[in-house]
């Protein structure tokens, strides 16, 4: 964030064309990448890049970040199976 902050304007534009490209090659190529046990280390460098992206105080640079968390999250809730139920009350009654 202090990066994008402090940095002259090519640094800015590095760093949302760098948001811009982890988001869009793990929106298109994560289940790909995820096949092959030798990509994990360079998968969670690219997700944590992106998440310290996601703090740059600028609205075009967010938007691009929270469009692809908001994917990722839709495609995690659609590909796992629920949580077993932990055999506590219902939260919103039954």
């Amino acid at each position: 964030s202090s990066g994008y902050i402090n940095g002259e304007e090519e640094d800015r534009e590095f760093i949302q064309y760098f948001a811009s490209f982890l988001a869009t090659v793990f929106k298109n190529h994560l289940a790909i990448l995820e096949k092959h046990g030798d990509t994990k280390a360079a998968i969670m460098t690219g997700m944590k890049y992106l998440l310290s992206i996601s703090y740059v105080d600028e609205i075009e640079v967010f938007r691009i970040c929270l469009d692809y968390w908001v994917s990722f999250v839709k495609d995690l809730y659609n590909t796992e199976p629920p949580a077993p139920n932990m055999g506590g009350p219902p939260l919103f009654g039954a």
